[in-house]
């Protein structure tokens, strides 16, 4: 009993990590939003000295939902990371949000970081929106024409 109930816990996680991790990037067809509509920020969430770790912030300052966006991480020669988590790399640094976020206007997306191995936190990495695919309903689900 023990092992079928292991089984059935181990398929439902095993399905739940294919559908939320193993996702096709969603990647904006056109610049339907302006990418002056997120304020992308950074902050630290640990520093030993030699490297931490930073957090992902991406406002809405517009009026509109955000269902998807692109960019870019910009790090200075001294700083070495590791692949950020909780974003999708599309491309050679070009990242885009998981599926899931929905920005709505004046909300944040906070979810996504990265670690630096080596060199200090200062200056901190600097986020560079580079597309964005917004809408005006509240519910982005099956909202923007995605490629990929």
């Amino acid at each position: 009993m023990v092992f079928f109930a292991h089984l059935v816990l181990s398929f439902i996680l095993y399905s739940f990590a294919l559908a939320t991790f193993d996702q096709k990037p969603w990647i904006p067809k056109a610049n339907s939003g302006s990418v002056s509509s997120i304020n992308p920020t950074v902050s630290i969430s640990a520093n030993w000295g030699h490297g931490g770790n930073v957090y992902f912030h991406f406002t809405n300052v517009d009026n509109k939902y955000v269902c998807a966006l692109n960019f870019s991480i910009i790090v200075s020669s001294s700083q070495k990371f590791d692949e950020p988590w909780d974003v999708l790399k599309i491309g050679d640094n070009t990242y885009c949000l998981p599926t899931f976020a929905n920005i709505a206007p004046g909300k944040a997306y906070s979810y996504g970081g990265m670690t630096i191995n080596s060199g200090t936190l200062n200056p901190l990495p600097k986020l560079v929106v580079t597309a964005v695919q917004s809408t005006d309903k509240a519910n982005c689900y099956g909202e923007p024409e995605f490629q990929g």
